[in-house]
């Protein structure tokens, strides 16, 4: 499994991103609207899972994470984001 960071923008879909990546097989919450998730989907699919749900003018952002990251009060423990990233 790969673990990504999704980012996004919405005004009215909030609650369905959320449920979508809750779905996934682990995620955690970093900031208001961007996530860590692991999972067997590739960055692509979440992408077009998302984009089904986003309305006009929503933006969404999906990257592989990598083994150096950095970050400062996350929503997401610093343990779990350790494990996951």
């Amino acid at each position: 499994m790969q673990s990504y960071v999704v980012v996004y923008e919405t005004a009215s879909k909030a609650n369905e991103f959320k449920d979508y990546l809750k779905g996934l097989s682990r995620w955690g919450r970093l900031t208001d609207n961007s996530w860590l998730v692991v999972t067997e989907k590739s960055a692509a699919q979440i992408r077009d899972d998302l984009a089904a749900l986003k309305a006009p003018g929503d933006r969404v952002f999906v990257v592989r994470s990598g083994y150096v990251a950095a970050w400062s009060n996350t929503r997401a423990s610093n343990d779990w984001i350790k494990k996951n990233i």
